[in-house]
């Protein structure tokens, strides 16, 4: 088995979070909706830019809870990177976690897009199946892809990817590693 995410702490922005409203036919009735998405900023400007300071994070720590495999930043590890963002733009992360089998890439789970501010107090989903490629190999590396981008778009729950809409500013890579007898 190549990986199951088990859907137990999974980032908020992987989940299809929804509201309840009464349904207007019946009010002793509700229906779980969407939440409604907040609109671009009309004056975010890529036009203009500053430089800004942020850390990234360059390890992962990985644990066993649960019978499973999660992986979170390790907070010490960080990377100040200086990045040029527009005018009242907002930052935010794309981030999938993944290994190698041989030369192919596996991912675990899907992407994940968060908010500037998130990245290093990220929850992770417990993923279940992987144990036995690092009890069968002695140990496996796990890393995940990180992409700092820009957008007009501002962060909500089910942060929409518009196309057109998101700017990759940098690209990265945290790594860490799970071993057969952990």
């Amino acid at each position: 088995m190549r990986g199951v995410m088990l859907p137990l702490l999974l980032l908020a922005s992987l989940t299809q979070a929804r509201d309840v409203d009464l349904n207007q036919d019946s009010p002793d009735s509700a229906r779980a909706v969407m939440p409604r998405s907040i609109p671009p900023s009309p004056d975010a400007d890529t036009a203009v830019r500053h430089e800004t300071r942020i850390r990234i994070p360059t390890r992962l720590i990985i644990t066993q809870p649960h019978g499973g495999v999660s992986a979170r930043f390790d907070t010490c590890s960080a990377l100040a990177i200086n990045v040029s963002v527009g005018l009242n733009m907002h930052l935010g992360y794309k981030v999938q976690l993944f290994y190698f089998d041989g030369a192919d890439r596996v991912p675990l789970g899907g992407h994940a897009t968060m908010s500037g501010g998130s990245l290093f107090g990220a929850s992770t989903a417990i993923f279940y199946g992987i144990q036995e490629v690092a009890k069968r190999r002695g140990a496996i590396q796990l890393a995940t892809d990180i992409v700092l981008f820009e957008t007009d778009v501002p962060p909500q729950r089910a942060w929409p990817l518009q196309p057109g809409r998101w700017q990759d500013l940098w690209q990265g890579i945290a790594i860490g590693e799970l071993t057969g007898t952990q």
